[in-house]
């Protein structure tokens, strides 16, 4: 089915209105794991399950001062690849190291969200035996 374009919810509007500098409207969740994560299982999970929802291939398109309503529209730059990011955690990769590592993470995001600007991501972290061997998975959604 072709994806349309349509605008957004009120809520949708008002988080998006909401986004600046000083007041970032985004969601992070992290999980720690118990092992590594299959990279190609990863990207194969998210197409079948998360790209099932054409809101995740689609982009907000915003032009405030216009008369128009923020909408979504399908991304024609969509790719999975884009919002799937693996990085190793800095040495030592102990507890304290991840908690730095996500704050500055974090504290780089001070950009609100500029239309057609991708609206989550997700990123695997591989960590060092001092975390169990564990895989940290952190997600990030913005509107």
């Amino acid at each position: 089915m072709a994806q349309a374009s349509h605008p957004l919810s009120a809520v949708d509007s008002a988080w998006l209105h909401m986004d600046d500098p000083t007041n970032l409207m985004m969601v992070t969740g992290v999980a720690l794991l118990d092992g590594p994560i299959d990279v190609e299982r990863c990207y194969k999970t998210f197409e079948s399950r998360l790209l099932s929802f054409e809101r995740f291939r689609m982009r907000v398109t915003d032009h405030r001062g216009s008369m128009s309503a923020p909408r979504w529209e399908p991304d024609p730059h969509f790719s999975l690849h884009a919002h799937i990011h693996r990085v190793a955690l800095p040495s030592p990769g102990d507890m304290t190291t991840l908690q730095e590592f996500l704050g500055d993470l974090a504290s780089r995001s001070t950009t609100p969200n500029l239309s057609g600007r991708c609206i989550w991501s997700r990123m695997s972290l591989a960590a060092r035996r001092s975390l169990c061997g564990s895989t940290i998975a952190s997600a990030t959604a913005r509107l």
